[in-house]
């Protein structure tokens, strides 16, 4: 990020910046918000999807995940927003991690509408199209000028803000943050307060330093939690086991590489733990692995050369061997290149 000065840990509360940031955040985060309800509205109900253009792959895998992903990064925000107090001094850790997820939300939500727009353009699925398909081409036109919106002012502001050393170790992460907040909301329970205060105190001191010693266990853990969810909506669509599993493994590839990958620029947690270049290089392989699992699923059909097969011809075991054939090469190509350019010679954190 751009800034005019280096300024102290903390903005003070009659700092004349700290209404506008305030503005911006909050209109990234609704224009964010509401496409989410847009996106969520037209997969979910019927009648309106099944005239969208983008209701098909590879559209499709990318409003599945970004209905998953905006509401977690929104909910990782929100903590951080709860915790701005205007009669209070705003730390600079807390309002660059809160403008960082900001930033993951317009991104998102734009390569989304992005997303949508190419069908459009494509005419994708053209033989579903009806009167109701301009309607919510118009619809998808007024949630993107609102993300634009929301993304002008955002930058606007972001080129005003003074700079922060985010390796900092006095900086909290968003575990220190949700222990805060929760230790606020303790102390409105009256007589269950010291109950409530010795919960917190209890996670803060055991789960979240469980969390910071073991980041990624924790983000292989949180991801099956966040991908078996996903699955519980397959349920309803009858599927069978093998493909409930299917679902499973690419939801938990798409949210493993998300959260690590998202998870240090929001500042989710600052651990103290590292790892030598050869384990941080095979962690390397393993996130790019695992992010080209949807990727390829999106875009399967101009794939299945790779595993001899066509889109008439192949079924899920082919779906299988293409995943794995691809996982597998981008996990090797990842190692190779990294270890001929000694990528991560040094220790570094996670």
């Amino acid at each position: 990020m751009h800034a005019l000065n280096v300024s102290p840990a903390c903005l003070p509360v009659a700092d004349a910046r700290r209404p506008r940031i305030g503005r911006a955040i909050l209109g990234a985060m609704l224009a964010a918000g509401l496409f989410e309800v847009f996106a969520f509205g037209t997969k979910e109900f019927r009648p309106l999807g099944d005239h969208a253009p983008w209701m098909d792959d590879p559209y499709d895998v990318v409003t599945s995940f970004a209905m998953f992903f905006l509401p977690i990064v929104g909910g990782f925000s929100a903590v951080r927003l709860m915790l701005c107090r205007r009669l209070e001094p705003l730390p600079l850790s807390r309002l660059v991690d809160l403008v960082h997820g900001c930033n993951v939300l317009l991104v998102i939500a734009i390569v989304t509408a992005g997303s949508d727009w190419i069908a459009v353009i494509l005419g994708a699925d053209r033989g579903s199209w009806s009167t109701v398909t301009p309607a919510l081409v118009g619809a998808l036109g007024i949630f993107t000028a609102g993300l634009a919106l929301g993304a002008l002012g955002l930058i606007s502001e972001i080129r005003r803000m003074p700079t922060f050393d985010r390796a900092d170790p006095t900086a909290s992460d968003w575990l220190a943050d949700a222990t805060a907040l929760a230790s606020r909301m303790s102390q409105r329970l009256g007589p269950l307060e010291p109950i409530g205060t010795g919960i917190v105190r209890a996670v803060d001191r055991w789960a979240w330093a469980w969390v910071r010693r073991r980041p990624i266990t924790a983000a292989v853990l949180t991801a099956a939690g966040f991908a078996a969810l996903f699955d519980v909506g397959s349920l309803r669509e009858g599927y069978s086991l093998p493909l409930l599993v299917f679902v499973l493994v690419v939801a938990w590839c798409g949210m493993f590489a998300f959260l690590v990958a998202v998870g240090s620029y929001l500042g989710l947690v600052r651990s103290s733990a590292r790892r030598p270049g050869a384990s941080r290089r095979q962690l390397d392989a393993a996130l790019l692995g695992c992010a080209s699992v949807p990727i390829v699923l999106a875009f399967r059909d101009s794939l299945w050369g790779l595993v001899g097969t066509s889109t008439s011809q192949a079924g899920l075991a082919d779906l299988d061997r293409l995943l794995i054939f691809v996982a597998a090469s981008v996990i090797c190509a990842t190692l190779v290149t990294e270890s001929i350019a000694h990528v991560h010679e040094a220790l570094g954190p996670m």
